[in-house]
């Protein structure tokens, strides 16, 4: 019977540290560190059904003489279970231990942390279709401070085309902190993000890569709510013609975020765009356009304790040219050295509509 019982592959190390040090007038002072680590790993039944494997970390520490004395210990384990790892639907659960305990001259701390998760990826006939599902839960706790929970949940979506690649993913965070202390009334937290990105193609030697994002945040600290809602769009892409030695980039930014803290909120508004070309005139001598411009608006509203309410209102719109020329000289071996020198010239001209100093502005600069 015991012949039949999977193997059993162990590993571990020890290892022993002294050190002192002295300071000026301060006493000498001593430590002694003593780190150990055993590691093992076997399967149930086969390999390919279920595969486990484990780890246990054991740290001490003494400090003696010196300004303060300290004697801590951290221990830390992991144990994980893999079922169907060679399958098109691997699943991994796994657990994590941390403790830690520190008695000091100066303070004492003991903080207690564990992790449960569990992990899932979907493989699909079509190779450029995954699916990776994760889900934790944590638990803190600290010694004369609090104890906090924490839950997490996030799908994500790989999707591949044939000049195109889509990515989705969804998550969910939430946290509660229990506070032990007279001074502190713990807080709670929720957030919920989504995020899609789409890189393809759509002609030859242009490429775009764009992105969104949704955040929807609430909080409470110290029995103050705080609200967020936050949505953010980027699409940037780049032009390499291949008949001439030209680069040309653009982007663009939009964001739209609510900000409710209290009885006050605050709406936000953005847009900011950028162009950018680079050519080769000849070999090290490069030139260079760009282009760039964002509008702001920014509403505000806050309550006043009379039942009265404020309002403001800004907008700001900025926008800058500029253009460059640069030249790098060939290597020039000298003395066992090689050396090389640069010259470049810049010029812009921008548009500002902040403070009492807006219009146009224009600068050259040159350098080598």
């Amino acid at each position: 019977f015991i012949s039949s019982l999977p193997p059993v592959k162990l590993g571990g190390s020890v290892a022993y540290t002294f050190r002192t040090q002295q300071s000026g007038e301060t006493p000498r002072e001593y430590g002694n560190l003593v780190t150990g680590s055993i590691l093992g790993a076997s399967y149930i039944w086969q390999p390919w059904f279920t595969t486990v494997d484990g780890n246990l970390n054991l740290t001490q520490e003494m400090t003696t003489g010196g300004t303060s004395e300290t004697d801590s210990i951290v221990a830390t384990g992991y144990a994980n279970v893999n079922v169907l790892p060679l399958s098109n639907f691997p699943t991994s659960l796994s657990y994590l231990r941390s403790d830690s305990t520190v008695d000091g001259t100066l303070f004492t701390s003991q903080t207690t942390t564990q992790r449960g998760s569990i992990r899932n990826r979907l493989y699909f006939p079509d190779p450029r279709l995954t699916i990776s599902t994760t889900g934790a839960l944590e638990n803190t706790e600290r010694l004369s401070f609090g104890e906090e929970e924490a839950v997490m949940a996030s799908v994500d979506v790989n999707k591949g085309f044939e000049t195109s690649t889509v990515n989705a993913i969804l998550r969910h965070d939430q946290s509660t902190f229990t506070s032990t202390s007279a001074t502190s009334t713990g807080s709670d937290r929720v957030n919920d993000l989504a995020n899609f990105r789409h890189d393809y193609q759509p002609f030859e030697n242009v490429y775009v890569q764009s992105s969104s994002t949704v955040l929807k945040s609430e909080e409470t600290v110290q029995n103050a709510d705080r609200s967020t809602f936050f949505i953010q769009g980027v699409t940037s892409g780049q032009w390499r013609p291949g008949e001439i030695p030209v680069t040309v980039n653009g982007a663009l930014r939009t964001l739209t975020q609510a900000l409710e803290v209290a009885s006050s909120t605050t709406d936000t508004q953005s847009v900011a765009g950028t162009v950018g070309a680079n050519y080769v005139i000849a070999p090290r001598l490069t030139t260079n356009l760009g282009l760039n411009g964002t509008f702001s608006s920014v509403k505000t509203s806050a309550g006043a304790e009379s039942g009265e309410t404020s309002a403001s209102n800004s907008q700001t719109q900025d926008a800058t040219a500029s253009a460059g020329i640069n030249y790098n000289s060939l290597d020039t071996e000298l003395a066992g050295f090689n050396w090389n020198w640069n010259t470049a010239a810049q010029s812009q001209a921008g548009y500002s509509s902040q403070g009492e100093g807006a219009g146009v502005v224009s600068s050259v600069n040159s350098f080598s």
